[in-house]
């Protein structure tokens, strides 16, 4: 199974994961969450992952409270670039806003999104849940590589084919002792959709 990982997934048993028979494709680590502080487990976790040759990426978690630019900042303080095997991803969800400030969430996830691409030469990923994305983000990220969260069954949107899946929040995996996110690639997407452009950030 192919996961995204943060701090709260403790301590990860990487022998044990890396050379079980359900090896990840991928690993997703988050870089840092709605405060913007640093997951203090992001910069060992991808250590480990690349040590262990499963290929890596980062994502943000993106939100209203704190403005675009502070937000670009801190991604290019905290994520080392050279160090990334996949694209970046900015992770949209209903804990990014408020009533208050949804107005000019597309606005802002595109003003990131745009410079994310400008520094690394790749179009980020846009991580959202299928109901969340269809009335507050679509139609404006359709033509972004997408990756949906629904639990039930595959997204079912018909306007968008997302590239990644998000199929379970409570998934167990071989050297990981708590529940942990299942990813699935879907319409036809493999590695080579997220890898990040190497000609960029080497």
């Amino acid at each position: 199974d192919d996961i995204d990982i943060a701090v709260h997934q403790g301590r990860i048993f990487w022998d044990e994961l890396s050379q079980s028979n359900h090896k990840p494709r991928f690993i997703y680590v988050r870089a840092f969450g709605k405060d913007a502080k640093p997951d203090y487990a992001y910069h060992h976790n991808i250590e480990m992952s690349r040590k262990h040759q499963i290929p890596v990426g980062s994502y943000i978690f993106f939100t209203m409270a704190l403005s675009v630019d502070s937000q670009f900042h801190d991604f290019q303080k905290i994520v080392d670039l050279p160090l990334q095997d996949l694209r970046p991803v900015i992770d949209v969800e209903s804990l990014s806003t408020t009533p208050s400030n949804i107005e000019h969430l597309k606005d802002s996830v595109m003003r990131l999104a745009k410079l994310i691409e400008q520094e690394t030469g790749a179009k980020p990923v846009i991580y959202s849940n299928q109901r969340y994305y269809k009335k507050h983000l679509a139609p404006a990220f359709n033509d972004y590589p997408l990756w949906i969260a629904h639990y039930s069954h595959e997204p079912d949107h018909p306007e968008i084919r997302p590239i990644l899946w998000q199929r379970s929040e409570r998934g167990h995996v071989h050297g990981i002792w708590t529940h942990v996110d299942l990813d699935n690639f879907i319409n036809g997407a493999n590695l080579t959709s997220i890898l990040a452009d190497r000609k960029s950030v080497v």
